[in-house]
């Protein structure tokens, strides 16, 4: 840390990783995403703000469990 460019950097990093996890940065707010299913129903969503995440997912469905589970392992 301590260089210019190191927020860039994290960020760029977040928006790998989360794309390579399948989830959907939103067009109008790019600190928004959303993960779905293949029948496009929403299973989580993400927000992040500087550091911060905030994720809303179904604890009663065990997709939404799993695609957690996989945030948090990054």
């Amino acid at each position: 840390y301590g260089l210019v460019d190191a927020p860039r950097a994290w960020w760029l990093r977040v928006r790998a990783d989360l794309e390579q996890l399948s989830w959907d940065e939103n067009v109008t707010e790019p600190c928004y995403w959303v993960k779905r299913d293949a029948n496009r129903v929403i299973l989580a969503m993400a927000v992040a703000y500087v550091d911060d995440f905030l994720v809303a997912y179904d604890v009663h469905q065990p997709d939404s469990v799993a695609e957690f589970q996989r945030l948090q392992n990054l």
